[in-house]
């Protein structure tokens, strides 16, 4: 996703030839097949193993040999934080330099015109046709200025320090067990950090891919206008209902107290004509 927003945004002209669904089509199956190859080593590997020292059985990954266990472990380090790191800080580092490099330009050239248009009213009317100024833009696109910008940029710090922040305690963890293996370090609160804080520190890293549209949306303007929009409708269809059902209670108030007026009324007339009319 990294790459294809760093071709989208700073190769606009060639990603339009990568943007086919065969080769979209073809870079998923690739995906897919890359990740489950290096899945693969631990899937095989994981099964039901018994504890003599405990007296139970658990589900874990028994590695043949320490090589296994080095090789898998270092491959989780460098394919699965090292290199994604690296290509996301470059590509939105990248990202971020296109975009101010183009605001910057897209000022210069603002400043130009005006300074053209400066020219215009110093010299008053000309004798011939005035030379059409550069404008910074053409059609109805508009530059990313301001707040724009601000939030571009902030989205792309978000999205860097999200997966680093995800993923970093993890392979801590990671790194803590390799120690372990090689000698360097020892002693219980080892086992008891790398035994508890793994299946945490799993899930945490693994939250990375549900905060990632967390980011873009929320951060998105058309988004947090139809979150508002969606938030207006909602507190204003609660307050129609509290408005009915108030409503409904003062008329069923009313009702009854008509009724009961209603009855008064006929008990009173009942009572003068009895006493006009004694037995």
């Amino acid at each position: 996703m990294s790459m294809d927003r760093y071709l989208a945004i700073v190769h606009p002209l060639r990603s339009l030839s990568a943007r086919d669904p065969k080769i979209a089509i073809f870079t998923c199956i690739l995906v897919w097949v890359l990740a489950c190859l290096c899945s693969a080593p631990a899937l095989a590997l994981r099964d039901i193993h018994p504890i003599p020292d405990l007296g139970i059985e658990v589900c874990g990954v028994k590695y043949p040999n320490d090589t296994w266990f080095f090789a898998l472990a270092w491959m989780k380090v460098i394919v699965g934080f090292v290199l994604p790191l690296i290509v996301i800080c470059c590509c939105y580092t990248v990202i971020g330099r296109h975009l101010l490099a183009d605001t910057g330009l897209v000022r210069m050239q603002s400043a130009s015109v005006k300074k053209c248009a400066e020219s215009k009213e110093l010299n008053g009317k000309f004798e011939r046709p005035p030379t059409p100024c550069p404008h910074p833009r053409s059609g109805n696109s508009k530059p990313l200025e301001g707040r724009g910008l601000q939030r571009v940029l902030w989205t792309v710090a978000a999205v860097v320090i999200a997966f680093f922040l995800c993923w970093f305690p993890f392979h801590c963890v990671t790194m803590l067990d390799i120690g372990k293996a090689y000698g360097w370090f020892d002693g219980c609160w080892v086992d008891w950090t790398i035994r508890n804080w793994t299946p945490i520190l799993l899930c945490l890293g693994f939250s990375n891919s549900a905060i990632n549209p967390l980011l873009y949306c929320f951060i998105g303007h058309h988004f947090r206008g139809r979150l508002g929009g969606l938030c207006k409708g909602f507190c204003a269809c609660v307050k129609q209902r509290g408005e009915e059902h108030h409503g409904q209670k003062r008329g069923s108030f009313s009702t009854r107290l008509s009724s009961f007026s209603r009855k008064l009324s006929d008990l009173k007339d009942l009572a003068i004509v009895e006493n006009s009319h004694p037995a």
